[in-house]
C-alpha cells in the first residue's frame, strides 16, 4: 500500500514538474529539439542567447530574377520590455525579362535599379524594421508581444501550434499575443494581424488547486481558434495575383477543444 501511495504521488509531482515548465515556443526556443523548428531567434544557432544576426543568401523569387536576400536582426531588452530589429534587403542580382506581366526591366522591378521595389510598396511594409515590442515572457504573470511572431503556440498547441505570421514575403503582418497567467486562472490570446485579422485564437483556464505544491501545474481550460481564410485547395501549379497573393481557394474553419 505505502509503495502504491509513493508511486501515485511521484506520477503526481512529474506530470505537474512537466505542467510548469515554460513553454518552447516563442522567445524561449527549444535548443536540444531536433525536428528543425527549435530556433525562435536564429542568432541562438551561434551564441546560443540572443544577440545580432546576420544572413546572406542567393534567391530566385517568383521568376523576377535572382537576388541577393540580406538581413540584420538585433534585439535589446531593458527588464521585462524587448525590442527586435531587423534590416531586410533584396537586392537584384541578375533580372529575368520574361518576368513580369507590365514589369520586366530592371527599372519597373526595382528602386535605384538595385533594391527590389514591391518589397517597399505598401505602407505595412516598413513595419519590416521593428520585428517585434514585447514586454515579459511566455508564462510571465503579463505577457504582450506586437509584430513579427514565430513559433506561437496556444496551450498545448492542439489548435495553434508553432505558428508565423511572417511568411509572405509581399505582406508583412504585425500580430498580437497577449497572456495573463495568475496562480488560479488565465487567459491566453493570438491574432495574426492587428489590422484585418484571419487568424484569431484564444484560451481560457483555471487551476483548481491553486499554488499547492506538487498539483499547482493542473489547470482546465477551453481553447478555441477560427482562421477565416483557410486555404483548402489549389488547381495545378500555386499561382500569385498581381500583388503577390497565392492564388487558391479558401473558407472559414473554426475549432474548439478542452
Amino acid at each position: 500500500m505505502g509503495l502504491r501511495i509513493l508511486g501515485t504521488t511521484l506520477l503526481f509531482a512529474a506530470a505537474a514538474a512537466a505542467q510548469d515548465q515554460a513553454s518552447t515556443g516563442q522567445n524561449q526556443p527549444n535548443a536540444s529539439a531536433a525536428n528543425g523548428e527549435a530556433f525562435a531567434d536564429p542568432s541562438l544557432l551561434f551564441g546560443g542567447a540572443p544577440g545580432a544576426y546576420v544572413g546572406l543568401a542567393v534567391n530566385n523569387i517568383q521568376g523576377e530574377g535572382s537576388y541577393a536576400s540580406t538581413v540584420i536582426n538585433t534585439e535589446f531588452n531593458l527588464g521585462p520590455v524587448g525590442l527586435g530589429l531587423s534590416v531586410p534587403l533584396n537586392l537584384l542580382v541578375w533580372n529575368n525579362d520574361q518576368c513580369c506581366l507590365g514589369a520586366t526591366t530592371r527599372e519597373s522591378k526595382t528602386y535605384f535599379g538595385l533594391l527590389r521595389r514591391r518589397d517597399w510598396d505598401e505602407a505595412q511594409d516598413y513595419t519590416r524594421f521593428i520585428r517585434y515590442v514585447r514586454y515579459g515572457n511566455k508564462r510571465d504573470p503579463l505577457y504582450v508581444l506586437a509584430g513579427q511572431l514565430w513559433s506561437a503556440s496556444i496551450g498545448h498547441g492542439t489548435l495553434v501550434s508553432r505558428y508565423s505570421n511572417s511568411l509572405s514575403l509581399d505582406h508583412p503582418k504585425a500580430g498580437l499575443a497577449l497572456d495573463v497567467n495568475t496562480d488560479f486562472a488565465g487567459v491566453e490570446t493570438l491574432t495574426d494581424w492587428v489590422g484585418n485579422p484571419s487568424l484569431m485564437a484564444g484560451r481560457a483556464y483555471f487551476r483548481p488547486f491553486g499554488d499547492t505544491p506538487i498539483l499547482r501545474g493542473w489547470a482546465i481550460g477551453l481553447s478555441g481558434a477560427t482562421d477565416r481564410t483557410a486555404p483548402v485547395g489549389v488547381a495545378g501549379p500555386l499561382q500569385s495575383d498581381s500583388t503577390g497573393n497565392p492564388i487558391v481557394s479558401t473558407r472559414a474553419i473554426h475549432a474548439a477543444g478542452i
